[in-house]
């Protein structure tokens, strides 16, 4: 229990206005399913948000929400800056993070060695246990 106390645990989300999974087009019976009405390329995504969070024992950090266009991978002098600030702001001294494409590209993994960071190996992508 003493060396969970010492965890970072951070994860980030897109949050969307409405879901975009499985769009459904509906269109009059017998028309051209290849008007350009009817494709993909036409239906607009809805506006969204990407915010990354982090929580240890001891507290909560804030927030961070990413400009448009930006990610954890993109942006690793803002997880340089956050990460400073939560671990003063939570006491914590080990980073946790999931195995996602974005936590495991090799240009973060080598900043993560580069910076030292101590950090949990080889967690999940999806920790349905927890």
């Amino acid at each position: 229990m003493k060396d969970w106390r010492k965890v970072l645990w951070t994860d980030e989300s897109v949050f969307r206005v409405s879901d975009t999974k499985g769009i459904k087009v509906w269109r009059h019976k017998g028309s051209d399913p290849c008007d350009p009405r009817y494709t993909a390329k036409t239906i607009k995504h809805p506006p969204s948000l990407m915010v990354w969070g982090a929580f240890a024992y001891g507290d909560l950090a804030d927030l961070h929400i990413f400009p448009k266009g930006h990610s954890v991978t993109k942006d690793l002098r803002l997880l340089h800056r956050k990460l400073e600030d939560c671990y003063g702001v939570t006491g914590a001294e080990i980073l946790q993070q999931g195995g996602a494409p974005c936590h495991t590209a090799q240009v973060v993994k080598n900043w993560l060695r580069d910076s030292e960071i101590e950090m949990i190996p080889d967690w999940p992508p999806n920790s349905l246990d927890i």
